[in-house]
Order: C-alpha cells, then structure tokens, then sequence
C-alpha cells in the first residue's frame, strides 16, 4: 500500500525492548525482500519475547482464524491456554470479527501494524502497553497469518479466573499506525 510509512520508520518507533526484539527478528526476513511463514519461526531466536508472542494461523476455507503459539503474559490476559482455539472461540463475536478483518487486511496488503495505549479493555481495567502485528507467509500447511507480539503492564490487571470472553471490551485502543510491509517496497 502506497503512502504507508516504511518499517524502517516502524524500527525508529518502537519503544517496547519486547516489541523490538520480534522486529528485528521478523525484519531479518524481510530485508531479504520475504515475509516469514510459521515454519521459518524459530522460536531460540526471539527467547526473551516469547512470553508475549502470539500467531495465528489464516484457515482461509473456513474463513477463520486459529492460535498456533501463544506466551504466557498473553495466555494470562485470556485466563486459559488459547494456543489451538479459534478466534471466536476466545473473544466475545464483535471483537473477534474485527481482529479477524483487520489480521486479513494485514496479510492480504503486506501492512505491519503499532498501536500504543490501552492493549486490553477488560471490564472495568485498562492496560497500557505497546502491540506490534506483523504478517506471516504461507506456509506448507498454513496459509499464512499474523505474528503478534503485546507488551502490557500487567501487574496493574486484576482478573478472576476463569475469564469470561464476555467481559473484554477491546484489545486495541490508542495510537495506531500502519506499515508497508511489502517487500518489494521496503526502503
């Protein structure tokens, strides 16, 4: 997408250590002119983001989208291990519609997407944070998706397990922007 600032304007704008370390990492992919799949995630190389790293996987048939990975900060968040559920199957219907539009929009148009500010909206509590989204290629058996990566200050959240999906007023609320992650555009 024309017009879009570049990654190496994301690069400059990434506050969170977490957040830089899944950048660099994924941008090692792309400053050869590639976006990585899932196979091509090697899991050593991003040790210290791990807790904080979510992907999903695009079932493009059944128009869905399915938790391969997800770290313990985040798995927290959801008050569950969500790594193989649906989208739909963690997040109340609206929200999940809409992560699950705007992680296509990312993959179909090759964007990386920022936000900094509330990273989750549960009930009554906001937390503050920095999210970074950057979209995954196809891969042999997947057809491609998103690497997540959410660094919250969590201390702040206080849930009451088990969490109720019902309750989660908003995964992203706060300064957006979008990156032009294609490629064959990268400057």
């Amino acid at each position: 997408m024309r017009g879009l600032p570049t990654i190496a304007e994301l690069h400059t704008r990434v506050a969170s250590a977490v957040l830089g370390e899944v950048l660099a990492y994924w941008s090692s992919f792309y400053d050869r002119g590639v976006l990585p799949s899932f196979d091509d995630v090697e899991p050593w190389q991003i040790k210290a983001a791990l807790p904080y790293v979510w992907i999903w996987r695009r079932d493009v048939d059944a128009d869905r989208f399915f938790c391969r990975v997800c770290g313990e900060h985040v798995n927290y968040i959801f008050g569950r291990n969500i790594s193989g559920k649906a989208c739909d199957e963690v997040m109340p219907a609206k929200m999940a519609t809409e992560a699950q539009a705007r992680w296509r929009h990312l993959i179909d148009n090759r964007i990386a997407h920022h936000l900094v500010g509330c990273v989750y909206h549960y009930a009554d509590q906001e937390v503050m944070g920095e999210r970074l989204i950057l979209p995954r290629a196809a891969s042999r058996n997947v057809r491609g998706g998103v690497l997540g990566v959410t660094d919250a200050s969590q201390p702040t959240l206080r849930l009451v397990s088990p969490v109720d999906p019902a309750k989660f007023v908003g995964i992203g609320i706060g300064e957006r922007r979008d990156y032009d992650a294609g490629p064959a555009r990268h400057g």
